[in-house]
């Protein structure tokens, strides 16, 4: 199976920032949290106590009445006063915000309303259980999200042409392009695997070397949500793999001590943004007019394939590991102008 530990390793660290979080505020958020994180996942609960907390943060610093505050100590009288004017202030405040590198970037309108829904539990909570007087998220600005008219998955051609680039370590700068050559095969073995299966990016960080079962042709995943499953390969992605173990890992192996499939060059188990920076490093080279070129969208892409190839949504949920089917056909399957055609010109009633 997927490695447990690093599943392990992924919760704890999760648990941990939770329990600081939730340390830092006050009484009565510290029990709406609690009983939060007995419905939702860990890394639910921490998205709604970060911008919890970030909210408590951004009051002890506009309110003077609060100043030298710490959240923890902020009272129920100074929560209740709370408006929809305080909460807007805030959203504008997060209009924006500073990269690490010191750059000043546009916050998108689904980061905002992210933010907005994250009160919205947590205030919610405090007013049903007549904690506040008021919700002061209730009446704030909400933020439109435009639906997604199409879903964005690559052509046969350009995920031809990526998996080109990364083959060939086709870079636009040469000096990217010789660092490249040193990880060649983890890099298609990465790329081919997310392409043919479809999987997510936590599940491919989070497998093991012995996750790879080359007699069954599959692989062993822990999916979203803690549930063990088996995803089966075709023999080019098999092929990848194990080119990539037998020549390339043994390099980065550090005499056998991680277990790890994905290997960085610290020989520690790859990061889910290193490989997110090296996707888009070889998109930007091979399709530059794809700005935003992510694993979802080979995963997306992958979904879009296999239901032109089957026609079958319900396997299409299966090998996606969806729990819903209206997941996978509202954001994974892309219907195409093919099987449009093909329905249109098939005689249902032999007439």
């Amino acid at each position: 199976m997927a490695s447990e530990s690093y599943e392990v390793t992924r919760l704890r660290r999760q648990e941990q920032a939770l329990d600081k979080l939730i340390d830092d505020m006050p009484p009565c958020i510290q029990s709406v949290l609690m009983e939060i994180r007995l419905d939702c996942r860990p890394g639910t609960v921490l998205d709604y106590a970060r911008d919890t907390h970030e909210f408590l943060l951004y009051l002890i610093k506009a309110n003077p009445t609060l100043k030298n505050v710490k959240p923890k100590d902020i009272s129920v009288e100074a929560l209740s006063s709370l408006t929809a004017d305080d909460v807007n202030e805030f959203f504008s405040h997060c209009r924006t915000y500073r990269t690490p590198k010191g750059a000043i970037r546009e916050t998108g309108k689904f980061r905002l309303s992210s933010i907005r829904s994250s009160l919205s539990v947590v205030f919610n909570k405090l007013y049903t259980k007549e904690i506040i007087t008021r919700n002061p998220v209730a009446a704030a600005v909400r933020f439109h999200i435009p639906a997604k008219k199409t879903i964005d998955v690559l052509e046969k051609k350009e995920a031809k042409k990526l998996l080109n680039a990364v083959e060939n370590t086709d870079l636009d700068s040469p000096n990217a392009a010789a660092r490249s050559k040193r990880t060649v095969l983890r890099d298609t073995a990465i790329v081919t695997l997310l392409l043919n299966s479809g999987i997510r990016i936590a599940e491919l960080v989070g497998l093991d070397v012995s996750d790879v079962d080359f007699d069954n042709g599959c692989i062993y995943i822990i999916r979203k949500g803690g549930a063990p499953d088996k995803v089966y390969l075709n023999d080019q992605t098999l092929g990848v793999l194990k080119d990539y173990i037998d020549l390339e890992r043994p390099a980065y192996s550090d005499g056998g001590k991680e277990t790890a499939l994905f290997l960085s060059n610290r020989k520690k188990r790859m990061a889910v943004r290193s490989i997110q920076e090296m996707l888009k490093k070889y998109g930007s080279s091979a399709l530059p007019s794809r700005r935003h070129l992510s694993p979802h969208t080979l995963r997306r892409t992958y979904g879009t394939a296999l239901y032109e190839a089957t026609g079958d949504l319900k396997n299409t949920q299966a090998v996606l590991g969806h729990t819903d089917v209206r997941t996978t056909s509202k954001y994974y399957v892309r219907e195409s102008d093919i099987r449009k055609e093909q329905s249109g010109r098939k005689n249902l009633f032999d007439l």
